[in-house]
Parts: C-alpha cells; sequence; structure tokens
C-alpha cells in the first residue's frame, strides 16, 4: 500500500506517475515522427530507442549524456566503480547525433555545450570523466574522444543550431584559451 501511494492512489495535488510523464512529455514536446513503418513494428522500436537516449542525460548536470546506464559486460571486469556509467565523450556524441537524427535538438545542443565546459584548457577531452568534470583516476588519452565533439559540432553546424555562436568561443577551434 505505501509503495502504491505516491504512484497511482489518492495523491491529491501530487502524484509521482503523473509528474514522471509531465517530465518526459516536457522533454520531447513535439517529437520527431518517423515515416510510417520505419522499424515495421508501429514505431515502438524506433520510441523507444530514442526515450532510452533520453534517459541517459544526467537530470542536474543539462547535456550530460552517460555512455550507459548498465555495465555491458556484467561483473567480470574489475573496473565496476566506473563502467559505462560516466561520460566518454565519443559515446556522448554518438548518442547526441542519434537524437539529432531523430528529431531532437535540445539534447545534442546542450550535449555540446556540456562538453565545451568540460574541455581541458589545452583543447582535449579526457577518456572518460565523472559528471562534475573530475577525470577516471588513470585517465589517457584516445583520438576519437577529441574528434568526436568535432563531428557533434558539425553536425548542428549542419542542422542551423549553431548560427548564434561563433567560432573565437569553440576551445578546439582555438586551443589554449
Amino acid at each position: 500500500m505505501a509503495l502504491s501511494y505516491p504512484f497511482d492512489g489518492p495523491a491529491g495535488t501530487y502524484s509521482q506517475l503523473q509528474a514522471f510523464n509531465q517530465g518526459w512529455k516536457a522533454a520531447v514536446p513535439a517529437p520527431f515522427v518517423p515515416k510510417p513503418g520505419t522499424t515495421g513494428d508501429g514505431d515502438s522500436l524506433f520510441n523507444k530507442s530514442r526515450n532510452i537516449l533520453l534517459s541517459h542525460e544526467d537530470k542536474r548536470a543539462a547535456g550530460a549524456l552517460v555512455a550507459s546506464l548498465s555495465i555491458p559486460w556484467g561483473h567480470t571486469i574489475t573496473d565496476l566503480a566506473c563502467g559505462y556509467h560516466m561520460v566518454w565523450p565519443r559515446d556522448m556524441c554518438q548518442s547526441a547525433i542519434a537524437l539529432l537524427a531523430a528529431g531532437e535538438e535540445g539534447a545534442p545542443l546542450r550535449g555540446l555545450m556540456f562538453l565545451a565546459s568540460s574541455q581541458s584548457a589545452d583543447g582535449s577531452f579526457h577518456q572518460k570523466f565523472f559528471i562534475d568534470g573530475k577525470p577516471w583516476p588513470g585517465d589517457c588519452s584516445q583520438l576519437d574522444e577529441y574528434s568526436f565533439p568535432i563531428i557533434l559540432a558539425y553536425h548542428l553546424s549542419q542542422a542551423g543550431l549553431l548560427n548564434q555562436f561563433t567560432r573565437r568561443g569553440w576551445c578546439w577551434l582555438s586551443p589554449g584559451r
């Protein structure tokens, strides 16, 4: 009884279920609708995939998309404290580009802004880092972690979403700033 109350019971003016549903509707007020039959299942796969990608954005750090909410290799690897539930710029950009292709504009743009604010002084990005920007201990450099933010910026530019920004404002176009 206690567990059902906040979700679907007589909650009065506040209901967890209503707040949850309103949050999802507010996140995507006018969702992209694919051509009918795109996924062959009434677009259920498309909509679930988009929603799963959206669920990877941190609720307090706008634009911070973690690589995965799971540990895809299970409990067989020693870095269980990390897994993929951190920001990996490469994975984050791939999710943001997929969301952009699905018609979402806000999350990919927030993602690029988050990366710009998380960039190192020399223009590089950590391989993986916590939401607060602190790198994982033993951090290393990977070329794809540097290049994917540029690819994301290119796609956002092609979509006309970077018109209000100047190149001078982007650290990776002007390293060392």
